[in-house]
C-alpha cells in the first residue's frame, strides 16, 4: 500500500496565521490567501510519495463548491450545516485517503485549514473572540475538517448521513465512545431505528438522553470486550431505555401542565 503524504505546519506558525487571519470579517477576504503550498510547510521524516499539488488543488475546488451550495461566502444557514458537513466529510475521506495515524497528526490538519482551506474554515467557525489557539481552525481535535474526516472514517457514509451536528458532537468528541467505531456505528444505528417510534419529540433532545443513559455505563463496562452482535443488543437496551424514560417523562409534564390550567 502507498501511503501519501501531506504537507504539515507546525501549531505555532498555525496560531500565527489564525490571529492574522482572525481580523477578517469577510471569510472571501482569505480566498486569496489559500495555496497549495507554503515556505513554513514540511513533512514526516519517512515521507516518500507526496500529496502533488494538482491533488491538493482538486481537494480545494471539490470542498470550495461543497460550500458554495451552501451560499458561501454569506453566513452559513443553520439548515444548510448539516448539508455541507455531511458534503465535506465524504470529499475528505474520499479524496484524502489517509491512514489513522497520520490522520491523527495534528500539524497534517494546521496545513489544511490555514494554507488551503483558510476562507472555508473561517466561513464555517468565524474566530469571533480572535483566539490564536481557536480549536476549530487549529489542528486538534475539534478542528472545522479534521472531525468531519473522522466521523466519516468511524462511522461509514450510511450512518453519518444520518447525523445532525448537535447528535454528532454527542458521539464523535467523546473519546471513550468514538475511539470504538462498533460502538459509535452501533448508537447511531440503533438510535436511528428507534426514533422512528418517538417522532413527536425533538430528535436532539432525545439524542442528548440516549448519550446521558450511555454515559452511566461507561465506568461500569468495558465495551471492547463485546462481540458486535452482544453490542448491538446492549446498545438496543441502553437505547430503548433511554427513549421510554425520556417519553414518559415529557407526556407527564404536558398532562401537568394541562392539568394546572
Amino acid at each position: 500500500m502507498t501511503i501519501s503524504y501531506y504537507p504539515r505546519i507546525t501549531d505555532a506558525y498555525a496560531m500565527t496565521l489564525i490571529s492574522e487571519y482572525s481580523q477578517f470579517e469577510d471569510p472571501s477576504a482569505l480566498t486569496q490567501n489559500a495555496a497549495t503550498h507554503s515556505p513554513m510547510e514540511f513533512h514526516d521524516s519517512v515521507a516518500t510519495e507526496k500529496v502533488s499539488p494538482t491533488s491538493l488543488k482538486k481537494l480545494r475546488e471539490e470542498i470550495l463548491a461543497a460550500a458554495q451550495e451552501s451560499a458561501f461566502p454569506n453566513p452559513l444557514g443553520r439548515q444548510k450545516v448539516r448539508d455541507f458537513d455531511q458534503k465535506a466529510a465524504a470529499i475528505l475521506y474520499d479524496h484524502m485517503d489517509l491512514i489513522p495515524a497520520e490522520a491523527a497528526n495534528q500539524e497534517i490538519w494546521n496545513f489544511l485549514t490555514m494554507i488551503l482551506l483558510p476562507d472555508i474554515a473561517a466561513w464555517r467557525y468565524p474566530n469571533r473572540a480572535k483566539k490564536p489557539a481557536f480549536e476549530r481552525w487549529l489542528g486538534v481535535d475539534r478542528n472545522v475538517f479534521r472531525k468531519l474526516w473522522w466521523r466519516e472514517a468511524t462511522l461509514g457514509r450510511a450512518l453519518n448521513s444520518k447525523l445532525g451536528e448537535d447528535e454528532a458532537v454527542g458521539i464523535m468528541e467523546r473519546p471513550g465512545l468514538s475511539g470504538n467505531p462498533a460502538l459509535a456505528r452501533a448508537i447511531v444505528r440503533e438510535f436511528d431505528l428507534q426514533y422512528r417510534e418517538y417522532g413527536d419529540f425533538s430528535r436532539s433532545d432525545l439524542m442528548r438522553a440516549v448519550m446521558v443513559n450511555i454515559r452511566r455505563h461507561v465506568p461500569l463496562l468495558d465495551f471492547e470486550f463485546y462481540t458486535e452482535t452482544e453490542l448491538e443488543a446492549l446498545i438496543t437496551e441502553i437505547v430503548e431505555e433511554a427513549c421510554s424514560i425520556y417519553a414518559a417523562s415529557k407526556s407527564q409534564t404536558i398532562n401537568s401542565n394541562k392539568g394546572n390550567e
